[in-house]
């Protein structure tokens, strides 16, 4: 485990610094395949992300096999971990050219938008589209989901005992859903900030999933405590 540590630490590090570079001479790191060099970058960095992504991976499973630690606090992370892992694999969803780059090539491939270039109006602070879709919002809350699993975590230590594992279990799989959620939408063309009918139908179903599978969770428990 520690070794993997070492890997996504070296790895991120890596990445810092050859977005850092290529900012410094003026051009963009990701989706730059204007020249051999920038080629060589976007490459690299492509390599990097995935040790990162892979090394979180096999952290997660580890981490189920920690004998040593609490059993909620190995479950929590362990959850948070792959749904982390998940976030961070939707970013290949940006890597593909659009057929607008396809049809008139000027040496980006790929986008954060789905439907307009990108560089249109923008959410504040976030930048995501306000026009279209934006793949960087399922990204996003996908990458944060440690920080997600920490506040389930945080929560269910409150609760009684026997609902501990099903709220984390619940709560954790029902994030997992908000990310795939939010990535068909903007799949969709449609902007995180104007959700269509047909998606908010979708967050109510999630909802409505989520305290069915915890209520079911809870019994199952119950019957095996009983």
């Amino acid at each position: 485990m520690k070794l993997a540590g070492l890997f996504i630490a070296i790895s991120l590090a890596v990445e810092l610094v050859l977005i850092v570079a290529m900012a410094s001479l003026g051009t963009t790191s990701h989706f730059n395949v204007s020249s051999i060099a920038s080629i060589v970058v976007w490459s690299l960095m492509a390599t990097f992300i995935s040790i990162v992504l892979f090394a979180t991976v096999f952290l997660s499973i580890m981490i189920l096999f920690q004998k040593n630690e609490d059993g909620n606090l190995r479950l929590a992370l362990a959850l948070g971990s792959i749904n982390t892992s998940i976030g961070m694999g939707l970013a290949f969803l940006m890597t593909s050219p659009t057929a607008n780059q396809l049809a008139n090539f000027q040496g980006i491939a790929g986008a954060h938008s789905v439907g307009v270039s990108d560089g249109g109006p923008g959410l504040p602070f976030v930048g995501w589209s306000t026009v279209a879709g934006d793949l960087r919002v399922g990204h996003f809350f996908g990458l944060h989901s440690i920080q997600v699993a920490a506040i389930v975590l945080a929560a269910s230590l409150v609760l009684p005992v026997a609902l501990r594992v099903p709220l984390l279990i619940a709560g954790n799989a029902t994030w997992l859903g908000f990310v795939g959620l939010v990535t068909w939408q903007s799949l969709r063309a449609e902007p995180f900030s104007s959700p269509s009918q047909l998606t908010l139908t979708g967050f109510g179903v999630l909802l409505a999933v989520a305290a069915v599978v915890f209520a079911l969770l809870v019994l199952a428990k119950r019957r095996r405590i009983s």
